[in-house]
């Protein structure tokens, strides 16, 4: 199968987090109904073919290892080409700044010796939405729905996407206000998904209540 035809874009990805549930999020994104089953640690323990997720354990110029305990294999080489897109922080990132122990979700291909290879690589994603509690600079508060997630710290850099309303800016945030309710995509230098510190590479307005 090849890329083409077997990848799925991290931008519809990145999209689909935000807009629900992880079953809707997947069969959004055209995969097989009973991904979630495939991948999960109870059922069915062989990795697919296309999504691997797991915690980098090494990485060089040429390739990652990812970590997936309680699947078949445990763990699993995925080759870098030089158009693999890897996001941590940016979607410009490198190799070397990926970080061992970050939690990787990577959309793979057979590459042609028929080791994987990735068409993108995210480090430490976070998706999520809530009402802007506070605008420091260019840190939004983001109180979220609920209880249990903290308030995030999303940092709005050069390479954020804001979209509010019609207004589509890159690296500026002055469109928003407290208590708009925003949906995001963020990266992470913790691997930990209720970090509070966060990267942001996607914010959208939903409402505003200014």
């Amino acid at each position: 199968m090849s890329a083409s035809s077997s990848g799925v874009s991290r931008r519809a990805m990145l999209a689909r987090l935000v807009a629900g549930p992880a079953a809707v999020t997947f069969v959004g994104l055209g995969m097989p109904t009973n991904i979630l089953a495939a991948n999960d640690a109870q059922a069915a323990k062989t990795l697919l073919p296309f999504f691997v997720s797991g915690m980098l354990v090494e990485a060089d110029q040429d390739h990652i290892v990812v970590q997936t305990p309680g699947y078949d294999p445990g763990s699993v080489i995925v080759n870098l080409t030089v158009q693999t897109q890897i996001c941590r922080g940016s979607c410009t990132a490198a190799w070397n700044d990926l970080k061992l122990g970050d939690r990787i979700d990577s959309c793979t291909y057979a590459g042609s010796d028929g080791v994987r290879a990735a068409r993108w690589v995210n480090a430490n994603m976070v998706a999520g939405w809530g009402t802007i509690k506070a605008i420091n600079g260019a840190v939004l508060t983001i109180a979220s729905d609920k209880p249990t997630v903290p308030d995030r710290a999303l940092t709005i850099y050069p390479y954020t996407t804001v979209a509010a309303g019609e207004i589509i800016t890159t690296g500026r945030g002055d469109a928003l206000r407290i208590g708009d309710y925003v949906q995001f995509t963020a990266t992470a230098d913790d691997p930990n998904p209720f970090v509070v510190p966060l990267m942001g590479m996607l914010v959208c307005r939903i409402e505003t209540y200014a």
